[in-house]
């Protein structure tokens, strides 16, 4: 008989060790704790980010609403306050009434109408006030005209004025030469015009009766 090789010996009669077919259980078990724990650090990655940048959002508009200013609005209802008469004192002080150059026309032909005008200007303040005769002299009607650069409350103080010195006053803007203020005069309340004079004619000489002498007879001798 053929002998047999030691080694193949050994090797037939060495025992096959089985193959385990157990599933590897501890390794799948680690491979799915590390995905959970993976995807909650994602999850917790995620949800800061998302809460960080609605923050942010939030701020914003805050700092938008801060900065726009709440429009005024104003009630139909809110009551004005009407000025005080100190009020409209200090704003007639800022008028200079000593620079309001007045020129005084008289055209009455009544002596002294311009000069009385002058006094009562003078008395509210306006001393530059200078007087004169006008052209005509039958105005009945006071005639005023104010420069357009006038102050508004001097017109209206001396055409108030005017009103209780004069029986009908006319107003007018503009056309007032180198002053300010022109005026010529009319018929003061309860005034009458002044008369016209009529015209004087030279007396005439009457002729003087003449007496001529009658001749007388002389008698003649009786018989």
């Amino acid at each position: 008989m053929d002998s047999i090789p030691l080694e193949e010996q050994q090797q037939v009669t060495s025992p096959v060790s089985p193959v385990s077919t157990r599933p590897d259980y501890p390794r799948q078990k680690g491979k799915k704790t590390i995905g959970l724990v993976l995807f909650l650090i994602s999850l917790v990655i995620i949800g800061g980010a998302v809460f960080y940048f609605v923050s942010l959002q939030k701020g914003a508009e805050k700092s938008e609403e801060k900065k726009t200013p709440e429009p005024f609005v104003v009630q139909q209802d809110e009551i004005i306050p009407t000025p005080t008469e100190e009020a409209k004192k200090e704003e007639e002080e800022v008028v200079d009434k000593k620079s309001i150059s007045i020129f005084v026309l008289n055209g009455t032909g009544i002596t002294g109408e311009a000069a009385y005008l002058q006094d009562k200007l003078e008395n509210l303040g306006y001393t530059n006030v200078k007087v004169g005769n006008a052209s005509k002299q039958d105005y009945e009607e006071t005639l005023v005209k104010f420069s357009s650069t006038l102050s508004k409350s001097s017109v209206e103080e001396i055409t108030k004025e005017l009103n209780k010195i004069y029986k009908s006053v006319k107003t007018q803007t503009g056309g007032t030469g180198s002053f300010d203020v022109e005026i010529t005069t009319g018929l003061r309340s309860g005034q009458t015009p002044k008369p016209t004079a009529l015209p004087t004619t030279s007396p005439t000489s009457t002729p003087k009766a003449t007496t001529t002498p009658v001749p007388t007879k002389s008698p003649s001798p009786t018989p």
